[in-house]
């Protein structure tokens, strides 16, 4: 039985899947290397737990889980971060109506 042919074990699998992207829902800029790292043994362990109702689909989730990179929370050495701010009011139609104004429809810079 295989994981595209069955029902039952898609729907047994596909419930592991969700747990899994809940796992990794979870984690969050604040979390710690050993939650990122118990999240990924926890993801592995419910593989595992169904592994006998598809191996080969099974066994290519754990070598792309394998690969798959969590990146841990990296520390801002820099406390003074200066964001700058965006008007989007103010610059979303103005550079492409003054382009087709003078430019008419034939704008290559813009495409209108």
């Amino acid at each position: 039985m295989s994981y595209y042919s069955n029902d039952d074990i898609r729907n047994d699998i596909d419930s592991v899947l969700h747990e899994n992207a809940t796992l990794r829902q979870n984690l969050g800029t604040d979390s710690t290397d050993y939650e990122v790292e118990l999240a990924k043994k926890k993801e592995h362990d419910n593989l595992l737990s169904v592994r006998d109702l598809d191996e080969d689909f099974i066994d290519a989730l754990i070598d792309s889980l394998d690969e798959s990179k969590i990146v841990p929370r990296v520390e801002n050495e820099s406390k003074d971060v200066e964001f700058k701010e965006f008007d989007w009011a103010d610059n979303m139609t103005t550079d492409v109506e003054a382009c087709s104004i003078e430019n008419g429809s034939d704008c290559e810079a813009c495409g209108s």
